[in-house]
């Protein structure tokens, strides 16, 4: 997978939803993410298959279901930090090479 970079933790966007080319070059600027969440997003490509990186049955995981899962972890005790914003992350998702 060339758009992600699980040593370094960064991710390279590719595509947004529905599986459309980006729109701006500022879409296409790089996001560093925690090593926990890199090791989390690897052992899911491990276990799902797809043409994007974060996967639901129906193929390209879409923005409802991210928004949802970004809601239950705010609950959690160490959820998502506070300053996290979803529209940052939601539009773009990496394609597998």
């Amino acid at each position: 997978m060339a758009d992600v970079d699980f040593m370094r933790g960064i991710i390279y966007p590719a595509v947004q939803y529905p599986a459309e080319e980006l729109k701006t070059e500022i879409s296409r600027t790089a996001i560093p993410v925690p090593q926990s969440l890199a090791l989390e997003l690897a052992a899911h490509v491990r276990q799902h298959s797809g043409e994007t990186l974060l996967t639901s049955p129906r193929g390209q995981l879409e923005p409802w279901r991210l928004e949802r899962a970004i809601r239950t972890a705010r609950s959690k005790v160490d959820g998502v930090p506070a300053g996290f914003r979803y529209h940052t992350t939601c539009g773009t998702t990496s394609r597998r090479s």
